[in-house]
């Protein structure tokens, strides 16, 4: 049977890199159906590093039915990647086990983990996970990453980060590169002689190792062993066979957007101080200490009001206040970020009145939030990068005349200029207004 991928994306960012690629935002059967005829491989925006344990699971059950009933309709032989961050932040193993409790008949040799992400400059090096800070690799347990008030951690090697997670009876092993070095067909061996369920810990270098380590694993599955992936963004778009694809040349009917700001990352700081000194925004901040409390209401009906008197003649930076709010402990801190979250996603579904051409959406969680929330997709297709291959823009499956596009902008990636450079990108996009005689589509 032919095989279909199904990528359960825990934030947006994981469309980075490709083109042409289906997103169901609401699981319902009719969306995985459109979906498996547009594609063999299917991203799924699950959200659940906003989402708690519970919810977790309860969703991922809930996914892993759909998509297996709709795979077995169309009979096809599904493969499942559970796409995380780069950074190691998320709910693993939780993830990973839910899918393979939800169908007792999948029963994979084991986790493929692969969180490196090459042109983010997140690599595997000798099994330790390193992230790329000011020109300098450094081992992800310095970096910010791991201070993160739900997911922080403190192991930088990988096999050990997963150790300190995953049930006692699931075992552990590593590829380094020196097999690597050997091509394909080694790689290959190496899963196929993994013993009981095994978490493999691949060193990766560069994409040319994310490709072989893909080959590979095709390979193992020809010979009847099957693996489940924990992946970062680069490595499902190995597994799905796709090249990296040219920049969109999109058109908007209207001139100005939105830039919607969740992620408190130093780097999307930064990235939003260099956007202003170089481009002519309106900006809009979001005061978080008012939307977790009694003026939550009137700061959103504020924010609104300015953007919509904006957007005529400039595009906003909407984003929060920089302070960090956090809880008493990773749960707390979990709820009031939602529910700054939520705030910020009431601002911008309240100035869509005023018909934005685009919707930058910074940082994961802001732009799923845009999605599904101020947008109201129920899914969506990739058409492809707007800069490099780090900035993927979406629109809706049923697009309607009015819908802006979506720019999905991770939070922790990207040169200081890079969000300066989409709104370059933006701005240099055809103005073409159709007509009911268009014949240009």
């Amino acid at each position: 049977m032919a095989r279909w991928t199904v990528v359960l994306d825990d934030d947006p960012t994981g469309t980075q890199g490709l083109s042409d690629v289906p997103v169901v935002v609401d699981p319902t059967h009719a969306a995985f159906k459109w979906a498996l005829r547009q594609s063999h491989i299917t991203y799924v925006l699950t959200n659940t590093r906003a989402l708690d344990p519970t919810a977790t699971r309860s969703l991922l059950q809930q996914i892993a039915s759909v998509a297996t009933k709709v795979a077995q309709d169309a009979g096809r032989t599904l493969r499942f990647v559970s796409r995380g961050d780069s950074t190691l932040r998320g709910h693993f193993p939780l993830e990973v086990s839910t899918v393979l409790d939800a169908d007792p008949s999948y029963r994979p040799a084991g986790c493929l983990l692969v969180p490196a992400f090459p042109a983010a400059g997140r690599l595997t090096l000798d099994g330790v996970h390193l992230v790329r800070v000011d020109g300098e690799l450094i081992p992800v347990a310095e970096s910010e990453y791991a201070r993160d008030a739900t997911f922080g951690y403190s192991e930088s090697e990988l096999t050990t980060w997963a150790a300190a997670r995953v049930p006692a009876d699931w075992a552990l092993s590593a590829i380094p590169s020196e097999v690597f070095d050997q091509g394909v067909t080694a790689v290959a061996a190496t899963l196929m002689a993994v013993e009981s369920f095994s978490v493999v810990c691949p060193s990766i270098r560069d994409d040319n190792d994310l490709s072989v380590l893909a080959q590979a694993q095709v390979l193992a599955e020809a010979g009847g062993v099957e693996f489940i992936v924990q992946a970062g963004p680069a490595y499902p778009r190995h597994l799905g066979g796709f090249s990296p694809p040219p920049v969109v040349e999109a058109v908007l009917l209207r001139p100005h957007g939105i830039v919607a700001v969740g992620s408190h990352t130093t780097t999307t700081t930064d990235q939003l101080q260099y956007a202003r000194s170089v481009h002519d925004l309106v900006s809009v901040e979001l005061d978080v200490a008012a939307a977790v409390g009694d003026r939550r209401s009137a700061e959103i009906d504020r924010c609104i009001a300015e953007i919509i008197d904006a957007l005529p003649t400039s595009s906003v930076l909407l984003s929060t206040s920089r302070e960090r709010v956090t809880g008493s402990g990773a749960a707390d801190s979990l709820r009031i970020a939602n529910r700054i979250a939520s705030a910020l996603t009431e601002v911008t579904r309240g100035a869509l009145k005023a018909k934005p051409g685009f919707i930058i959406a910074k940082g994961g969680i802001t732009s799923r939030d845009a999605v599904a929330e101020s947008l109201g997709w129920q899914a969506a297709t990739v058409v492809g990068p707007l800069v490099d291959q780090t900035l993927p823009v979406w629109k809706s499956w049923r697009a309607a005349p009015d819908d802006p596009l979506c720019v999905i902008f991770p939070g922790n990636v990207g040169s200081v200029d890079l969000l300066a450079r989409a709104l370059d990108r933006l701005a240099k996009f055809t103005m073409h207004v159709p007509s009911s005689k268009d014949t240009s589509k």
